[in-house]
């Protein structure tokens, strides 16, 4: 099988919904890793990519800035041994405010697919911590 693994959430979702009812219990881990800051042709898909990209044709911090960073999502399961990564985004310094808006689309396909998030788990980096104290 096959699916679109542009940036945003991916149709993994969808799947989740095999699962027994006492495997559905999940935590949320996300995460920011750094990346070369470079922009690229993409002779396939005639576009330039290494834009900052939260899929859906969303341009949260404008269409022109380079990523530096791309932020993972995955629902980890907490009785079943089962582990999906459910979206990817391109950023550049995120702020908590998006962050905290993208973990609640999070929630809600989670939601959507069956599953119930217990849990998030992440760093201490202090957009993070400003994202949890968003979300209270």
């Amino acid at each position: 099988m096959s699916i679109n693994a542009e940036p945003g959430f991916q149709d993994v979702l969808s799947a989740l919904r095999q699962l027994k009812d006492e495997d559905r219990d999940c935590n949320l881990v996300f995460d920011s890793l750094a990346i070369r800051k470079q922009v690229m042709w993409d002779k396939q898909c005639q576009k330039y990519i290494g834009y900052c990209n939260y899929g859906n044709e969303l341009h949260l911090e404008g269409s022109g800035t380079v990523a530096t960073e791309v932020l993972v999502f995955m629902l980890v399961g907490i009785s079943g041994k089962w582990k999906w990564p459910i979206g990817y985004f391109f950023i550049d310094k995120i702020k908590a405010v998006i962050q905290a808006e993208i973990i609640k689309t999070a929630f809600t396909l989670a939601g959507n697919a069956g599953v119930r998030v217990c849990s998030i788990t992440c760093d201490g980096a202090i957009t993070n911590i400003r994202t949890l104290e968003i979300l209270g």
